[in-house]
């Protein structure tokens, strides 16, 4: 079964539309055939027991044809529909979905398989080919092959942009009954997450605005609001109404996780007669 799943996988590449990146036009159904069909040689040659993930990827992504038999653990985000028959679920994903980068084909023995375009997700397998193709450009092509063990959906964090330190906060500063809480704060490679929840106990519709946030760290000053149209974060309403609380992240660029951070954050009030000054709250991120 499994080695006519492979074939099965085979076959089907040459159906399913393969891109390089963002400009890139996908591949013409009969351009695309294995490695070992256009004259390249699989030499077998690879760490037997180890299992590469995302970090070791790019060193191996273009001579997936010379570690056949590879383990590998992967993090990405599928593109395109998947496509399925009776034996199975294939898919396209991006190892490096930030960067539209690594175009890798999947396919596992699961048919129900509950994925779509757009997800994240963790692949567990083994390398069995390196496709070779071009797209409509005529642009040369190739791509890994996986077959999975395993396939889940997980986020875009875990998938893009993993936590490397989390420091829990939890404390809440008030002024006028518009109430601020620092949940607490995230540092990754690229990127910096500020939870943050704030709740309207006033009369008065009260304003939040990303944007206007500021983070000290020794003499440098990082502004908030940062965007991630990968990510889709939830963000705090900028407009909330009395009784009403709402949460979401505020994006920084990365901290110094050695330094410690003040943070400051504006509020604002439909009631003009009322004065705010900035929440500012000092972490300690060494902790």
């Amino acid at each position: 079964m499994k080695k006519r799943m492979v074939l099965l996988l085979l076959l089907l590449i040459g159906g399913i539309a393969v891109g390089c990146g963002a400009d890139e036009t996908p591949v013409s159904s009969d351009s695309a055939k294995p490695a070992s069909e256009t004259g390249g040689e699989a030499s077998g040659e690879h760490s037997h027991g180890k299992v590469y993930t995302n970090e070791d990827y790019p060193k191996i992504y273009a001579t997936a044809d010379q570690h056949k038999g590879a383990r590998v653990h992967l993090k990405g985000q599928i593109f395109l529909e998947p496509e399925r028959d009776e034996d199975g679920t294939y898919f396209q994903m991006y190892a490096d979905p930030d960067g539209m980068e690594f175009n890798t084909i999947v396919g596992i023995q699961d048919p129900d398989l509950d994925v779509k375009d757009g997800d994240f997700v963790e692949v567990e397998g083994e390398i069995k080919d390196l496709m070779q193709g071009e797209n409509l450009m005529g642009g040369k092509l190739e791509v890994p092959v996986v077959l999975a063990s395993s396939v889940k959906v997980i986020g875009y964090i875990e998938a893009a942009s993993p936590t490397l330190k989390k420091v829990e906060v939890g404390t809440t500063l008030m002024q006028h009954g518009y109430e601020l809480t620092l949940e607490k704060i995230e540092l990754a490679e690229k990127e910096t997450r500020v939870y943050v929840t704030v709740t309207n106990n006033s009369q008065d519709t009260i304003t939040f605005y990303d944007f206007n946030t500021r983070a000290i760290q020794g003499n440098k000053q990082l502004d908030g609001g940062e965007m991630n149209i990968n990510a889709d974060y939830p963000e705090v309403q900028s407009d909330i109404l009395p009784g009403v609380e709402s949460s979401g992240i505020v994006l920084f660029p990365p901290f110094d996780p050695k330094t410690p951070v003040k943070l400051l954050f504006e509020g604002g009030s439909e009631n003009w007669e009322l004065n705010f000054e900035p929440f500012v709250f000092e972490v300690d991120l060494g902790k």
